[in-house]
């Protein structure tokens, strides 16, 4: 009900035990449930549950749960993320730049988790750069939040030898003899919206080709594609600081991630982490692609909720409030506790 009395009475069972496929959510209505500001969730099959309005301090409280072995009722809420992969590593012998990680984020809080569950986090690890032989690197590693993957970035080529997919794709490597290759697709497998964008292909006599960013698809003879700037950690004195803080040339607002890797000899790299040829590496944590010669480097995960909401939440390597915000910061394996 909009407008409750003290002593009023909902009593809610799944009668058809479809719960747990079907969950049943019991919207608060602009009244407080259990003393919180949250819907809550019936999730279990053949739950019942039995809520009396108290007042307008604690809400709907519920007085009898049935069949559940526990509480009827699961607080929900929201979070934002950004999901970063590992970046792909650069070719030899004239190669192409690695691509960046697969890049994806949310712009507002509103991908749901449940309290008390925890989510397996996974951050993906960098391309190795080629060795020669092999001219051709190696992809860099998906990172994980829940149902939510990036896929690594595709590795830069040599020797005439395609680049390779991946959430943005490789550059193409030209080989002594002067053939030239294509470059690798970004947003592989695809998703909506893209995770990145394709690499640059050599051109006949040219230098290796730039590997793809985020926020662009890399450029023939070495320029590589810029990243993404994301405000997800908005103005939080986080120490060390994560990301590439803006440019000139990307005003931002927020910090870069996912910049490609720039080609054979002298490509520069994607602003957001992208490696300057040769054999500069992709940034740490960035999911920047490795240069001609380098290594990709690392993923990231961050995630940002309402402080309120998530009071017991926890995991992360860092972690820092903003505003009424806090905002976990994963740079390697973990768990998050919603």
């Amino acid at each position: 009900p909009a407008s409750p009395s003290a002593g009023d009475i909902v009593s809610i069972n799944d009668l058809n035990g479809t719960a747990n496929t079907n969950n049943i959510t019991l919207g608060r209505n602009s009244s407080k449930i259990n003393g919180g500001c949250i819907d809550l969730i019936m999730s279990r099959n053949r739950q019942s549950t039995t809520v009396v309005y108290s007042g307008a301090t604690q809400g709907w409280v519920a007085v009898d749960d049935a069949n559940v072995g526990g509480s009827a009722l699961v607080k929900n809420y929201n979070v934002r993320y950004l999901v970063v992969a590992g970046g792909g590593g650069g070719g030899t012998c004239y190669g192409g730049g690695g691509g960046s990680g697969g890049y994806r984020t949310l712009a507002c809080k509103s991908f749901q988790v449940t309290v008390g569950t925890q989510y397996t986090v996974t951050v993906g690890g960098g391309g190795a750069n080629a060795a020669d032989p092999p001219v051709t690197g190696s992809n860099g590693s998906p990172s994980v939040f829940s149902s939510i993957t990036s896929a690594g970035g595709g590795a830069g080529s040599g020797q005439g030898t395609p680049g390779q997919n991946g959430g943005s794709g490789g550059g193409g490597g030209r080989s002594p003899s002067s053939a030239y290759s294509g470059a690798g697709t970004g947003n592989t497998p695809p998703v909506s919206p893209p995770q990145g964008n394709p690499g640059a292909p050599t051109t006949p006599n040219g230098t290796g080709g730039g590997g793809g960013g985020a926020g662009a698809a890399g450029g023939p003879n070495t320029a590589a594609g810029v990243g993404s700037a994301t405000t997800i950690l908005g103005s939080s004195p986080l120490v060390p600081s994560y990301g590439v803080a803006p440019n000139p040339s990307n005003t931002g607002p927020g910090q870069y991630f996912a910049g490609g890797g720039g080609g054979y000899s002298a490509g520069v790299g994607g602003h957001g982490g992208g490696g300057t040829a040769p054999n500069d590496a992709g940034c740490t944590n960035t999911g920047g692609g490795g240069s001609a010669c380098a290594a990709g480097g690392s993923g990231i995960v961050i995630l940002r909720y309402t402080t309120t909401c998530g009071s017991s939440a926890s995991g992360g390597n860092a972690n820092a409030t903003c505003g009424s915000d806090t905002i976990r910061v994963f740079t390697s394996d973990g768990t998050f506790t919603a």
